[in-house]
């Protein structure tokens, strides 16, 4: 115990009858070796509980944390079904789902491009971060959460797996703000190994499963990487579609697919094959899906992340656009 511990407080002055330091005893006591007790003792009993509360706080949320793990582990596996079924689509409406990516750059900006999307009757976004590193998106995320409590809000953090992603998306949640989904570009699922034998695929359903965050999976898989970029997917051939999508469909919730770049879509024979790969599992496409080729798409296809096709520009989404789309979409024959 510390000197500064010991100091009596002025309420133990009082408590020995004196009303002032100096009658604790013989009045030659020199009393400065005590120091100035009340501001030092106050404010180390203020950052000791502090301490505790704040210790206590982690504990909780660690506990929260472990709650929502175990519910994550025990939930059913998503199917073409239920996932529409959370979004309401039953019966003749069997229409793709539709979300709308976002490339984020200010709040403002992206608070008004989500309610053109909800205007449109999107079934929600996705914000992803190419204009910066991620943690600048995180403030944009509590903010448009904030605003929009009830949006189904989903993130890509660029280049980054799940790996990397997922403690991130537990600390939000633990936080209190909510993300519905995470994509991310490359899933690391190697097309070349059996399954058992996916160890990175492996490694991010490990994370995704202690992590804390209990929204829906959408893994990037034989995903566009035009530039070779080294954390992003490798191509995959036609002929390993199928198998591919079936490795896929048991480390993630959305098998989510894209044409070889950014506007350009996928050919039908690569969603023909892996719609046959998934079986019963969603399957999403990502890249060059617009007014012009989504009908021949969406009897294939659970659901749509559209950018591209229905931007004014870089960073925002044209409403006539997105309204085409939409309207396109609704006439589509079903799966």
């Amino acid at each position: 115990m510390s000197a500064t511990d010991l100091r009596p407080t002025q309420m133990e002055f009082e408590g020995m009858g004196a009303s002032e330091p100096g009658a604790l005893g013989d009045e030659d006591t020199d009393l400065s070796i005590l120091g100035e007790a009340g501001p030092d003792f106050d404010r180390s009993r203020s950052e000791q509980d502090n301490a505790v509360r704040a210790e206590a706080m982690r504990e909780a949320m660690s506990d929260i944390a472990n709650i929502v793990t175990r519910a994550a582990q025990s939930k059913e596996k998503l199917t073409r079904a239920t996932i529409k079924a959370k979004f309401g689509r039953s019966g003749a409406d069997d229409r793709p789902l539709v979300f709308v990516v976002i490339h984020a750059l200010t709040t403002e900006q992206v608070a008004k491009n989500v309610e053109v999307a909800k205007e449109a009757g999107a079934d929600g976004v996705f914000l992803i971060n190419h204009d910066f590193d991620y943690p600048q998106l995180l403030p944009i995320i509590r903010h448009v959460r904030g605003l929009f409590p009830d949006l189904f809000l989903g993130s890509n953090f660029h280049t980054l797996n799940g790996a990397d992603a997922f403690p991130i998306l537990g600390r939000l949640a633990r936080e209190g703000v909510k993300l519905d989904a995470f994509w991310a570009d490359n899933a690391c699922i190697d097309h070349e190994r059996a399954l058992p034998e996916q160890p990175m695929a492996a490694k991010i359903l490990d994370t995704r499963a202690s992590s804390g965050w209990d929204g829906l999976y959408f893994g990037g898989t034989a995903f566009k990487n035009p530039r070779n970029h080294v954390k992003l997917c490798r191509p995959v051939p036609l002929e390993a579609s199928a198998s591919v999508a079936a490795t896929a469909a048991h480390y993630m919730d959305v098998v989510t697919t894209s044409g070889p770049a950014s506007g350009e879509a996928p050919t039908i024979d690569k969603i023909q094959a892996m719609r046959e790969g998934c079986k019963e599992t969603p399957l999403a496409v990502a890249s060059g899906v617009g007014a012009d080729n989504v009908a021949q798409l969406a009897p294939y296809v659970d659901a749509f992340l559209v950018a591209s096709s229905v931007q004014a520009d870089t960073h925002n989404i044209d409403p006539a656009k997105l309204a085409a789309f939409m309207a396109q979409l609704s006439s589509a024959p079903g799966p």
